[in-house]
């Protein structure tokens, strides 16, 4: 006999306003960064990473109230961005941005196809159907995930580098939040 691990049902109120309190911290974030820290290293990627996790917790929190397919590709857009902004400033952060502007440039052209792609989503039925289908899913862990993993490898690296426990500190901040969005996200 097979048994499917099922998350526990959780009442959609409940969700919606943890996913609602997720999208208010995220754009409270965009908006401190935006008009505090603007001219910050790596201020315009973080801003537009919260914007864009904003984005996916608004899509996730109008789903779980109104139950309608397109909200989930909203959301489902705004997890497509994230990784493009967080490896930016990563990048930024760790000081790489001359050896890894490729890279990073790379990884905005499949962001740009993938987030693309999935708002066709809201238009389209073809695109629903690659969107709901397990292709969506395998394409993403393929293409974008891997960004995750170098993002916490840069970070590790710069570790090293680095004596100053300061900012040391810091990047064990950052390691850690990347590490809990991943398994949360």
């Amino acid at each position: 006999r097979v048994v499917a691990l099922m998350p526990p049902q959780t009442d959609p109120v409940t969700s919606s306003l943890v996913f609602f309190l997720a999208a208010v911290i995220h754009l409270a974030l965009a908006l401190l960064i935006v008009f505090r820290a603007r001219r910050t290293p790596g201020a315009l990627p973080m801003a537009l990473l919260c914007v864009a996790l904003f984005v996916w917790d608004m899509g996730e929190a109008a789903h779980a109230v109104f139950s309608e397919r397109r909200w989930k590709y909203v959301g489902l857009i705004g997890s497509s961005m994230a990784p493009a902004f967080l490896f930016h400033f990563v990048v930024i952060f760790v000081r790489r941005e001359k050896n890894l502007r490729l890279v990073a440039g790379a990884l905005y052209f499949v962001t740009l196809l993938f987030t693309g792609m999935t708002a066709a989503a809201l238009y389209s039925g073809r695109a629903r159907g690659w969107v709901d289908g397990r292709a969506w899913n395998i394409g993403y862990l393929a293409a974008l995930f891997p960004f995750l993993l170098a993002s916490l490898l840069l970070l590790r690296r710069r570790q090293r580098e680095v004596e100053a426990p300061i900012e040391r500190n810091a990047l064990n901040f950052i390691a850690t939040g990347i590490g809990g969005g991943a398994l949360t996200g």
